[in-house]
Order: structure tokens, then C-alpha cells, then sequence
């Protein structure tokens, strides 16, 4: 299966920085230090995840040697994304960071990476969080 991640999200909350976890589709996306919370948003208080967010993006003019960039926390408000960070405590989750699935069009998930993807397999073994 092809992955078609879409890249817009306008309708997503805005964190701080102006940083929406949408403006990471289609990238390989980790993970790490994940916590439940509650947050705030224009439809009440929602449960969340807060966790530390790194990107595989060697373009990226921030990212490390192994073209990793240190996003950081972010809030989670994608219900299976969220669930699928949490499903993979103490470990960190990865995957493509993904709009859309065989469910439901507009579900956010991360897709498993394809072993076609050789850079990204390979970026998940340079993956640290000592920046």
C-alpha cells in the first residue's frame, strides 16, 4: 500500500511556537517521553498526550548529523495516534506520520515504514534523543 499522507492541516490546534503536529504528514516521525494529559481546545477539555517530537528530515537545516530535528514536546491530539504512542510505553513509537487509513479518511495514525524505505529504516537506528 502506497502511503498518500496529506501535508495541510488547517483545522488542527496550534501549539506553542505555531508548531501543529499535521505539519509533520508524511514524515518519519519518533516519539519519546510520552505522559497523558488534558487539554484545552475550542471543543472542551480533551484528553491528550504530551510527548518529545523528532522528525527525520535531513534537509532540515536543524537537524543533527543523521538529519534527525529535535522538534520538541508536543501535544497529541489525534485519538489513534495518541493511542498508539501510549501502546508502545517505556518504549518510544515511530512511524510515518500518516492522514488517513483503510477506517477513516480523516483519521491520523503512523503507519508502519515500509521496507522499500531504505533511508528510513535506516534513520531509526541513528534515532537519539541526546541532542
Amino acid at each position: 500500500m502506497a502511503i498518500d499522507a496529506i501535508s495541510e492541516a488547517d483545522d488542527l490546534p496550534e501549539q506553542e511556537g505555531g508548531v501543529r503536529l499535521g505539519d509533520y504528514a508524511g514524515k518519519l516521525c519518533v516519539f519519546d517521553d510520552a505522559k497523558e494529559a488534558n487539554d484545552n481546545s475550542q471543543y472542551g477539555q480533551r484528553d491528550t498526550i504530551h510527548a518529545a517530537l523528532y522528525v527525520f528530515d535531513p534537509d532540515d537545516e536543524q537537524a543533527n548529523g543523521d538529519g534527525w530535528v529535535a522538534v520538541g514536546e508536543v501535544i497529541v491530539w489525534f485519538k489513534t495516534v495518541g493511542k498508539q504512542i501510549m501502546d508502545k510505553l517505556p518504549n518510544q513509537a515511530a512511524g510515518i506520520l500518516t492522514k488517513g487509513n483503510d477506517r477513516n479518511v480523516n483519521e491520523w495514525v503512523l503507519a508502519p515504514v515500509p521496507k522499500s524505505a531504505k533511508k528510513m529504516l535506516t534513520a531509526l537506528t541513528t534515532w537519539t534523543n541526546s541532542f
